[in-house]
């Protein structure tokens, strides 16, 4: 062998050699170096959050379906007088339904709201996470629901929104979500707000007067919250706004006044008019404004252009609302509980001539008048002026 070769092994034996050296160097000084930093601080272990507006117990991450809560701030931030105005707002509130904005309605003194436009019987209600009990009365006459007018909105801590079919938790009528509305419980110290409000076009004025105040034992094992509110709010007529004072007189079709004395010929559904007076003893109807009118193709008749105006389009109320939670500790897992609610409420609201009206034709039929000779069919709508007091 020459030794030409020798220098060439030394240096390939010396790349080898650092190969095989310098990695597990490095690693004994990452180790030493990691010896030297600080021991960094423990994880920590998040508490479990779980969704109240479940009659089955949820983490967070297991709800797939988000939650919407509206807290008390947001109430009072907004304005609102009570739960139902609350839940009408909502984004997840479509379509129209019957309570204390409309009069004339199978359920005239409750209230009521629905989610996705449909009606509220699809919506479960809860407080405290614990089903209400349904109204007496049927929504619209076939339907079940809950009249949330006897919660008090100024005790409400947050109401929560489960939008969506929640059917298999709670069953049938939670087709279109659920709303779990949560009462407060302790307070830090008595509260008393005095609420009030008008519109500038007349009518609806309210006041709300609301007091409540906590109570919790020495060791803290014993609390109690009581609270009342009393509400009263004044009806809105239709003549106190323009688009609902008359007939619409910008429609498509000519507008007449209401056919509130009629005498109809049954077989040619034409007008009779046989009133010698020619309506003045019905003048005084609908504040003076009852006359005699024509209608092309029908004939005479005495009616009031006006009528339309002589309903409420919101009622009145007045109610008192009280509420009252009591918790016992027995121990650390184990706790009573005690609940109870009181709502009174009494509603003011005219239906209108359109639902207060008497004929022949609807139930009894035609009958034989010998004077006139033929078929006829009266009509008859009753005004303010009939009904008495404040109409």
């Amino acid at each position: 062998m020459s030794d030409r070769s020798l220098p060439l092994r030394s240096r390939l034996a010396s790349a080898v050699l650092a190969a095989i050296v310098l990695p597990a160097s490095a690693a004994s000084l990452a180790q030493t170096a990691a010896a030297d930093t600080p021991t960094s601080a423990p994880a920590t272990t998040l508490d479990k959050v779980t969704v109240t507006g479940s009659l089955i117990p949820q983490s967070q991450i297991e709800t797939f379906t988000p939650v919407t809560v509206i807290s008390a701030d947001d109430i009072q931030m907004r304005g609102f007088e009570t739960v139902a105005d609350v839940l009408q707002q909502s984004s997840f509130s479509t379509g129209g339904i019957q309570g204390g904005q409309t009069s004339a309605s199978f359920t005239q003194g409750a209230e009521a709201a629905g989610l996705f436009s449909l009606d509220p019987g699809y919506t479960k209600y809860l407080i405290n996470g614990r089903p209400m009990a349904n109204y007496p009365a049927l929504y619209n006459g076939s339907d079940t629901f809950n009249n949330i007018s006897g919660i008090p909105v100024a005790l409400v801590e947050r109401i929560e929104i489960l939008p969506g079919g929640q059917s298999s938790l709670y069953g049938s009528d939670a087709i279109a979500g659920v709303v779990n509305i949560i009462l407060k419980k302790r307070l830090d110290s008595a509260e008393m707000t005095v609420r009030g409000g008008f519109f500038s076009e007349g009518g609806g004025s309210s006041a709300r007067f609301t007091i409540a105040d906590s109570f919790t034992s020495a060791d803290d094992r014993f609390t109690v919250l009581a609270g009342l509110q009393a509400e009263t709010r004044d009806p809105i007529w239709g003549y106190q706004r323009d688009l609902t004072r008359q007939f619409n007189t910008r429609g498509y079709t000519d507008a007449f006044a209401s056919r509130d004395f009629v005498v109809i010929d049954a077989l040619n559904n034409t007008y009779l008019f046989t009133d010698p007076n020619n309506c003045a003893n019905t003048t005084g109807q609908f504040g003076g404004t009852t006359q005699l009118w024509n209608r092309p193709g029908y004939g005479q008749y005495c009616g009031s252009f006006i009528s339309p105006g002589y309903r409420t389009i919101r009622n009145g109320k007045d109610s008192i609302q009280g509420y009252s939670y009591a918790t016992f500790d027995l121990n650390d897992t184990t706790t009573l509980y005690g609940e109870v609610m009181l709502n009174f409420e009494e509603t003011q609201y005219a239906t209108g001539s359109s639902y207060t009206w008497w004929g022949t034709g609807s139930k009894y039929g035609a009958f034989y008048d010998p004077d006139l000779e033929r078929l006829v069919n009266l009509q008859r709508s009753f005004a303010p002026e009939d009904i008495g007091g404040q109409g």
